[in-house]
């Protein structure tokens, strides 16, 4: 049976644990409690193998940094070695645990007050405010790998974009607004290409198209994107070239054929699906194979 080996060292105070392993391994001893029905002795014959998945709960830690203060004999002056650094100064959370914070609250969607609330389960103060303060000090810790991120994105020959509506109080009026979080992606992929894909996110107050505007303005290249007519700014120089999403063209006939039943609509659909399946086979290709399969088949 799968084994699970932990061993836990607690400082006598119980503030933290001093000493962690954990590990998986397998329980090969002999079975107490068997024994047998004759004089003889028991011998193995082969063995019966169950797995049972389990979990072991997170344990908070506590880490103590020890700087002693010395003195020198000769002179009487005192040295002391300096503070590591830390993501927060003056501040009590490790890096580990602000990565926990975070991952939490952006890609598991757990809020901070109910954060709180995991967190004093297991006999740890931390208030939402608490949690929200470090939070904006990861953003500002974050931001050169944010913008490393739009470098990447905006190298590329062609991108996506698009944006979605987010909810965002309005201060001194109990309410909330519209914001908008537009994002930009680069994946180059289904060309064969082994670039790496990545998403670079950015927050408006409205939906403004000076917003894109700004975001793009230096990048040259393709854009697949809707037919949002913010856009259409970007478009008029030439240094950005749009390529209309069908899906949006597709979306348009479904909603006509459901409502009156249309022959062209469906016709129109019908086609449409011709494309995708031709696409289908032509993804992941070098750029001249897909060319020449999608201009001959489609």
């Amino acid at each position: 049976m799968l084994a699970l080996v932990a061993s836990i060292a607690w400082a006598a105070d119980g503030a933290g644990v001093l000493d962690v392993t954990f590990g998986a391994g397998e329980d090969d001893g002999t079975p107490a409690g068997v024994v047998s029905t004759s004089l003889g002795k028991l011998r193995r014959l082969g063995e019966d193998v169950t797995e049972e998945l389990e979990y072991v709960p997170g344990r908070f830690i506590v880490n103590r940094i020890v700087r002693p203060r010395m003195a020198c004999s000769g002179c009487d002056c005192f040295t002391q070695a300096p503070l590591p650094s830390r993501p927060v100064e003056r501040g009590r959370p490790g890096p580990g645990l602000l990565a926990h914070v975070l991952v939490n609250k952006y890609a598991d969607h757990l809020p901070l007050y109910r954060q709180s609330q995991i967190f004093e389960r297991d006999g740890l103060d931390l208030d939402r405010s608490t949690l929200a303060d470090w939070v904006g000090k990861s953003t500002a810790l974050l931001e050169p790998l944010a913008a490393a991120i739009g470098r990447h994105v905006l190298a590329g020959q062609a991108i996506f974009a698009d944006d979605t509506p987010v909810a965002m109080l309005a201060p001194g009026t109990g309410k909330t607004q519209t914001a908008r979080l537009w994002a930009y992606g680069r994946d180059v992929r289904p060309w064969g290409s082994t670039i790496l894909p990545a998403s670079w996110y950015q927050f408006s107050s409205d939906r403004k198209g000076q917003h894109p505007k700004d975001h793009l303005s230096k990048y040259t290249g393709w854009m697949h994107a809707d037919g949002y007519a913010g856009f259409e700014d970007l478009y008029r120089s030439g240094e950005i070239r749009e390529v209309a999403c069908l899906a949006h063209v597709r979306r348009k006939f479904v909603d006509v054929h459901k409502a009156q039943g249309s022959a062209i609509a469906d016709e129109a659909i019908t086609r449409i699906a011709t494309l995708y399946a031709v696409e289908k086979v032509a993804r992941g290709l070098l750029d001249l194979t897909m060319y020449n399969l999608s201009r001959f088949r489609s």
